[in-house]
């Protein structure tokens, strides 16, 4: 269960001020060495591209050949251009990034950092191996928590409970592993270091006795500095023989124990930054979105946590407003760790999401939450005297519509902002409806339904409801469009029966109807408070057979007007057929008679 701590030194990530010095070729992979070559390493990290691919940034492969000096030899860095390669790995773009355990078919996409090559080379080593760093330095140290998104440093004595608790963290949590470097060292670095920097102030801790530290960078507005509140050491009879020394093992074994859920708790707890950017590098650290059981580890989900999404303009002109905002909504969240989540991102690079929850990208900076499938905006009040932005204020990305004081982190500011924040977790607010206007006739046989008409329309209709949930977007999806078409066509002079598109791109559905993939065709009967998932009838006969066999009155199923229509143009062609057959009928019956006639003139000669 315990992982031994590994001898592995940070020394190597002071190559990094040689900038490419220690750069290395980057290794060439085909199909003819690729299953060799990642079956013969621990972890390798493969950059799919082309010869000439104009996607590619310039820098990324320098980077990743400035990396490979910083790696064990067992983790290799490598290229490949070999198109069919890609295509067996599922790649369809490029460049792709893709990391290999040691098995050549089981590929994941690569979410680490590109930001230089010593947070590479980190991120790197804790993929491929739950090892401790042992630093011998605080050079060491300060050289990691740079290179690490977060770096975990325990200060304790070989062969101390501490260490071999700590030592089993990594090992027994991936999700942990990727995301924070976890360190040992000696406890007298403790003190040199506390005399070196002003960031990292150890709390009188220091004195011989383990203590535990947890660093996010040393600047910057999301830099944090963590003390483990709680006992690392604890005292034990080593001296005790026979059943004194069982009861003692056996003791400090439910200690450790219990110390290993303490602290993967809270390193959970630390594990996101109180208001982050998201972005490819993260997403997945978000995407989960789950808490930290109390006492467990952070793969012992709670349920899903609230996620508020701050976006802002990332324009200079807005520079001043979004750092107010961000610095308001990071005072806020500081009250919420562990029970939300905060994180902000550029409206005008991820406009699509920005108009998914239903914000407006001229109003910015601009505050959206996600909680229990339901999503909710914020509107802030405008502090008296501060004037709201006229019209041309909006068309040039103004403030939201609230003056441009609403984001100042003031004491009201924060208080209004708390409060909403609150109603979001508790459930207290009623969600954000996203809807489009609904058309102005809607007279047309496929009747379009939105999120505001959805309840008159679908869920409180008189009439059975056949429904296409869809986007203009869905990839397939405009195939089953025309079938749809044809449907509702068929059945447009029935009074019964409604057949409508809901695009759930642009409109939120109702929270009961629990639709997680597109396009989904649903069928629900008058009156009714369940519907019956058709998403496997593809054509316009089967989804007429599915209404006639679901509709909640007896139906009949309606002349095909195409049908008909082809029958009709065919009885020019079917009237001259008949009147041919009939009359090379005639002929052979004029021939058949002629030949009996011929037979009979002979018979009355004799």
């Amino acid at each position: 269960m315990v992982a031994p701590v590994g001898s592995l030194t940070l020394t190597l990530l002071l190559a990094t001020r040689l900038d490419c010095t220690l750069a290395l070729p980057l290794a060439q992979i085909d199909r003819s060495n690729f299953t060799s070559f990642v079956a013969g390493s621990t972890l390798v990290l493969l950059l799919h591209a082309l010869p000439e691919c104009p996607h590619e940034p310039s820098g990324l492969r320098p980077l990743l050949s400035s990396v490979t000096g910083l790696l064990p030899a067992a983790v290799r860095v490598a290229v490949s251009e070999d198109a069919q390669l890609a295509e067996t790995s599922g790649i369809r773009s490029f460049p792709a990034l893709r990391l290999y355990h040691g098995d050549a078919d089981a590929p994941a996409v690569f979410r680490g950092p590109l930001t230089s090559a010593t947070a590479l080379a980190s991120h790197l080593r804790r993929e491929a191996s739950p090892a401790l760093l042992e630093a011998t330095t605080t050079e060491n140290i300060y050289e990691e928590i740079r290179a690490s998104e977060l770096t975990a440093v325990l200060f304790a004595t070989p062969g101390s409970m501490a260490r071999t608790v700590f030592a089993a963290l990594p090992a027994a949590d991936a999700r942990l592993r990727r995301q924070v470097s976890f360190v040992v060292a000696s406890p007298s670095l403790a003190n040199e270091l506390a005399e070196s920097s002003g960031k990292l102030i150890w709390h009188g801790k220091g004195q011989g006795q383990p203590f535990l530290v947890l660093c996010r960078g040393l600047d910057g507005p999301d830099a944090e500095t963590f003390v483990y509140p709680g006992e690392l050491s604890a005292e034990g009879n080593e001296a005790a023989s026979g059943e004194e020394a069982t009861a003692a093992a056996e003791s400090r074994a439910h200690t450790e124990a219990i110390l290993e859920q303490q602290l993967a708790s809270w390193l959970g707890l630390y594990r996101l930054p109180l208001l982050a950017e998201i972005g490819p590098h993260n997403f997945d650290q978000y995407e989960a979105r789950g808490g930290v059981a109390a006492g467990g580890r952070a793969e012992e989900a709670a349920p899903p946590l609230p996620l508020f999404w701050l976006f802002v303009n990332a324009s200079a002109e807005e520079a001043g407003r979004n750092d107010d905002a961000r610095e308001l909504v990071r005072s806020v969240a500081a009250g919420w760790r562990g029970r939300a989540l905060f994180v902000w991102l550029d409206a005008e690079r991820y406009e699509q999401h920005a108009a998914s929850l239903a914000l407006n990208r001229e109003l910015l900076p601009a505050l959206a939450a996600e909680h229990d499938g339901a999503h909710y905006v914020y509107a802030p009040p405008t502090r008296k005297g501060a004037a709201a932005p006229d019209a041309a204020d909006a068309e040039g990305g103004g403030g939201g519509g609230v003056g441009t004081s609403a984001w100042e982190p003031t004491v009201a500011a924060r208080e209004q902002l708390g409060g909403w924040v609150r109603g979001v977790v508790a459930g207290t607010l009623a969600p954000t409806l996203r809807s489009v206007a609904p058309p102005l006739l809607n007279l047309e046989p496929l009747t379009i339904v939105v999120a505001s008409t959805f309840d008159e329309l679908v869920l409180e209709a008189t009439v059975d409801v056949l429904l296409l949930v869809t986007t203009d977007w869905c990839d397939g999806c405009e195939a089953l469009d025309a079938e749809f078409e044809a449907v509702a066509g068929r059945w447009q002079d029935e009074s019964r029966v409604r057949i409508a598109r809901f695009d759930a791109g642009v409109n939120d559905l109702p929270r009961t109807l629990r639709i997680d993939k597109l396009p989904t065709i649903l069928f629900i009967r008058a009156g009714a408070t369940d519907a019956y998932e058709l998403s496997h009838h593809r054509t316009e006969r089967e989804l007429t057979d599915a209404i006639v066999t679901h509709a909640s009155t007896t139906l009949e199923r309606p002349a095909d007007l195409e049908e008909i229509r082809q029958a009709i143009e065919m009885l020019p062609r079917l009237q001259s057929e008949t009147r041919a057959l009939l009359e090379e009928n005639a002929r052979l019956r004029a021939e058949l008679a002629a030949l009996r006639q011929e037979q009979v003139l002979p018979q009355q000669r004799e």
